[in-house]
């Protein structure tokens, strides 16, 4: 049960379904409704001893047990409550008709956060609100709101749960301790549900629009003074559907106790430990039982054993990653997480009878080009909001990508004379909030050449803040707290950007409301035009490492892709084809509509504001109606690396990264790595090169096939890290499908091959220390033409690591539109091995093949092949393996051993687009009409 401390949303099968329904004591006659103490409320409270003192960013085990206990106990019975309707519950929203989203029923629904509630109040919030709501509401205070299910009559009145607030100010900002509970037999599930959380973004979505304190409390409300329901019905925009009548809170329970229910028999050990990953960090695609080839490839003693051997899994994100602003949102802690976003920025349902701002329709649009599934139910929703489609992304698990974590473990273990300064080197673009905000801790908490993932704020409540910090990758607060200073220029590579204040976050728009953010995280929005400048991309997407052997020798590039953009005609903000990396890697069109055109156009927010039923003490719509934006840019934030993307849809529970985060709307939205991965495949073969046959002729017992390539990104491709290729597949078939003549074909694990099947001398470079040239005409099947970036290292030997760059030996990658060889002399960007092309962005060349040969075919095929993670690189990411036998040295590295020997390539899975570990980028065919 330690595991579940403090998560976002988990499950407590309790051993006891025991819990006590209040009843409808006499009130008394003071200005509330009182009934007579039936336990010592306030002598429990002090016993319980809930305040977080020091402010960890997870509760305590024992804090959410004596919640749990108090409210199951009735501790509560003897504070005033509200006085409403039928039997003190009242609805917090009006009926109204909506539509099923699935037949033409109609039925009348509880439009609103809950269903029907009883509030009770200690008697400090009591005084508060007899004293005008003035001043804070000091710590200890509660608020329990006892929670009923559907409509009035409908059900027996025994209380469904409770939600629970706990005034603790030192905490985090908004200052309270959020808590909900779901008792045992509540729905048809009988299972019992509960969260606990600071600053619980799904409540405070809703709770900041209140004018103060973060509740909407109305005094009126304890003297049966129905003077503020539901004065008018809210016009709130997105299609209505089919919801069960229970209310936001409700609906975030259900979600999880029908899933459970229909989980339980699939569970494979005690429901009690497992059912919460079981749930959250389910596989949107099943990995394999067995061992794939890739073992093979991997010269290590025992390789076999140690891919077997389960791996260390990593703390779960929705129940660890959460840092909410400070109480003083001070210089102390200058970024929060993104779990602290999601309230408001996802698809949060938290108004009964309508679809979130920011979803669209599935319809009958069929992801059936990737050949897998989208999500574990039948979803109805894609939800292209900012936290969504970012948690889809590689940023948001930048820190957890199993590649990364194996790259710095042996960039650390071959050179522990750097390891201090190549973790903070490397965080700083990876984990960039972990080592900003503890920069004395980088060399200092873990000796195991891994990011910190410490848990337990008990033990070291500075070492749990920046690991959660550190594991939530680039997350929004680093990209939306970047200053506007000295973007584009060297001072600002490296990760070296400048921060604004902890109190500021910039944003592409004008005119946006600032109050729900100051209100439930202290933080201003502003405008910041350089939200929209490539110069933000290029802070991380310029990096210089230094090179080491013994000692440091000299800096090498190991990725250039922002000047590469510079250095192109996209770059050109007067030519009309200019782009931005936000163009690209930002779209602003619906993925869904009709060839993917229709302009995006929500609220780019989900808050309580005047669309919700009318609520006292709720801010103004002045002050809360955000305005509809056309064209918000989406925040898919993809490249096309399917293959490290398919291992976080393969293995959630492993790398503690979710598939299905708790706020959600429900089990109707598509999971946000589902589309991910459809945004990654649409980005590749849509718009990154354009191949073509240019022409095809017989000479001199030979058969002259002219391959022309239009490099379409608007940088290098490949780019990033040197490692990433493409490769061109030229085969010559027969009619019966045979192959008769192939130049870079390749195995089932990506290897590129010759025409007997063996593999290339570039394929295995520690044996043979060969890299494939580039090829003007290629003779034989044993040459391919490979777009690539090779370095050697000090002792002229060819490497993948990045303290070794010593020296480039070739890059023959396609440039983009405009390059000029001569702009940026000093960055050593142009190719290596090969002469640049007119125009330089389109790449010819020509196959040869012997006419006799050739006569042999009837059809001929060329493809564009892209890996992301070669079969080279990886032999060089297990080689620690072989160094010490057994994974506890190394544990990133036999993660990423066992991971991809547990791929699953070949079914149908999200692997599939990438079966063969390869990705198809473009592909041209010829009839050969002999």
């Amino acid at each position: 049960m330690n595991e579940l401390r403090g998560v976002a949303c988990g499950l407590l099968l309790l051993a006891s379904a025991a819990a006590c329904a209040p009843g409808g004591g006499a009130s008394t006659a003071l200005q509330c409704a009182r009934e007579e103490p039936a336990l010592d409320s306030e002598a429990r409270l002090r016993e319980l001893d809930l305040l977080a003192h020091h402010g960890p960013i997870i509760p305590t085990e024992r804090q959410l047990d004596g919640i749990r206990q108090f409210v199951i106990s009735g501790g509560h019975l003897g504070w005033c409550h509200d006085r409403f309707r039928d039997n003190d519950i009242r609805r917090t929203g009006p009926l109204v008709p909506i539509q099923s989203r699935t037949d033409s029923t109609v039925a009348d629904t509880a439009l609103g956060t809950h269903a029907r509630v009883r509030v009770y109040y200690s008697d400090a919030v009591v005084d508060w609100l007899r004293n005008g709501r003035q001043g804070p509401i000091p710590d200890g205070a509660m608020i329990v709101k006892e929670m009923y299910p559907g409509l009035p009559g409908a059900m027996d009145e025994r209380v469904d749960g409770w939600a629970v607030m706990v005034r603790d100010s030192q905490a985090s900002h908004d200052g309270w301790l959020w808590y909900l509970y779901y008792r045992p037999g509540n729905v048809p599930y009988k299972l019992p549900f509960e969260s606990g959380q600071y600053g619980m973004s799904f409540c405070i979505a809703c709770h900041a629009s209140a004018d103060r304190e973060s509740t909407f409390a109305f005094v009126g409300n304890l003297t049966s003074k129905d003077v503020t329901t539901f004065v008018e019905l809210p016009g709130r925009p997105g299609a209505p559907g089919d919801r069960p009548p229970d209310g936001a809170h409700g609906r975030l329970a259900e979600t999880f106790l029908s899933r459970a229910a229909e989980l339980v028999q699939e569970a494979p050990n005690s429901l009690e430990k497992d059912l919460f990953p079981w749930l959250l960090y389910r596989p949107l695609h099943t990995p394999r039982k067995h061992l794939n080839g890739f073992p093979e490839l991997f010269d290590v003693p025992g390789i076999e054993e140690l891919a077997r051997r389960e791996p260390r899994t990593l703390p779960m994100d929705a129940a660890y990653d959460h840092v909410p602003p400070a109480a003083d949102s001070g210089e102390a802690r200058p970024f929060v997480t993104a779990s602290v976003c999601s309230g408001c920025h996802e698809a949060a349902d938290l108004l009964n009878g309508t679809n979130p701002e920011m979803t669209v329709a599935v319809g009958e649009h069929s992801f059936d080009k990737l050949q897998f599934p989208l999500a574990l139910d039948d979803p109805k929703l894609a939800a292209l909001t900012p936290y969504g489609e970012w948690s889809g992304s590689l940023m948001s698990v930048s820190a957890r990508d199993p590649v990364f974590r194996a790259q710095l473990e042996s960039e650390m273990a071959n050179y522990p004379a750097h390891a201090g300064d190549t973790e903070s080197f490397c965080f700083g673009c990876h984990a960039p909030m972990g080592q900003r905000t503890f920069p004395h801790l980088e060399d200092k908490l873990d000796n195991s050449y891994q990011i910190p993932d410490d848990i337990d704020p008990d033990r070291n409540a500075e070492a749990a803040l920046f690991g959660a910090l550190s594991r939530d990758g680039v997350s929004c607060a680093v990209c939306h707290h970047i200053a506007d200073e000295n973007l584009g220029t060297p001072a600002s590579f490296n990760g070296r950007f400048v921060t604004g204040p902890a109190t500021e976050l910039y944003g592409p728009y004008q005119h946006v409301k600032t109050m729900p953010m100051q209100a439930g995280l202290g933080i201003e929005p502003l405008h910041g035009a350089h939200l929209a400048e490539s110069g933000l991309c290029g802070t991380c997407h310029m990096v210089k490492a230094p090179v080491a052997d013994d000692e440091e020798i000299d800096s090498a590039h190991e990725q250039t892709t922002y000047l590469e953009w510079r250095n192109s005609d996209y770059a050109d903000v007067s030519a009309a084809d200019a782009r931005t990396c936000q163009d690209c890697h930002m779209p602003t069109t619906n993925p869904l509509s009709p060839a993917g055109a229709e302009p995006t156009r929500a609220q780019i927010a989900n808050i309580e504001d005047s669309s919700f039923p009318h609520s006292a003490n709720r801010r103004s719509s002045h002050d809360l109606d955000a305005e509809v934006r056309t064209g918000y840019r989406r925040h898919t934030l993809v490249g096309i690396n399917l293959f490290t993307l398919s291992f976080f849809q393969q293995f959630p529970r492993a790398l503690g990264s979710n598939t299905f985060y708790p706020v959600r709307a429900m089990s109707a939205v598509v999971s946000p790595k589902a589309l991910a991965m459809e945004e990654m495949t649409r980005l590749a073969q849509r718009d990154t090169a354009r191949l073509e046959i240019a022409g095809v002729e017989s000479a001199d017992d030979t058969l002259r096939i002219t391959v022309r390539i239009a490099n379409l990104a608007g940088h290098k491709f490949p780019t990033g890290v040197g490692f990433r290729r493409a490769f061109v597949t030229a085969e010559l078939s027969s009619d019966d499908g045979a192959r008769v003549w192939c130049s870079g074909c390749s195995n089932g694990l990506g290897v590129i091959t010759d025409g007997r099947g063996e593999p290339l001398p570039s394929e295995l470079p520690r044996h043979s220390n060969a890299f494939e040239p580039y090829h003007a005409v290629i003779t034989g099947e044993d040459q391919a033409q490979i777009y690539e970036s090779r370095h050697v290292n000090a002792g002229g030997r060819l490497t993948t690591s990045f303290l070794e760059l010593d020296r480039e030996v070739k890059d023959t990658r396609l440039l983009p539109k405009g390059w000029d060889p001569a702009a940026y002399p000093d960055y050593e960007m142009n190719p290596v091995g090969r002469p640049i092309a007119d125009p330089p962005h389109v790449e010819t060349f020509v196959y040869a093949v012997p006419l006799a040969v050739a006569r042999r075919a009837s059809k001929l095929s060329l493809t564009l092949n892209y890996q992301a993670l070669p079969p080279y690189y990886l032999i060089d990411r297990v080689a620690l393996l072989g160094r010490e036998r057994g994974s506890e040295k190394f544990p990133e590295s036999q993660r990423l051993l066992h991971l991809l020997s547990h791929l699953d390539l070949e079914g149908d899975s999200a692997a599939r687009a990438i079966r063969g570990w390869k990705l198809e980028i473009a592909r041209a065919e010829q009839t050969l009409g002999w």
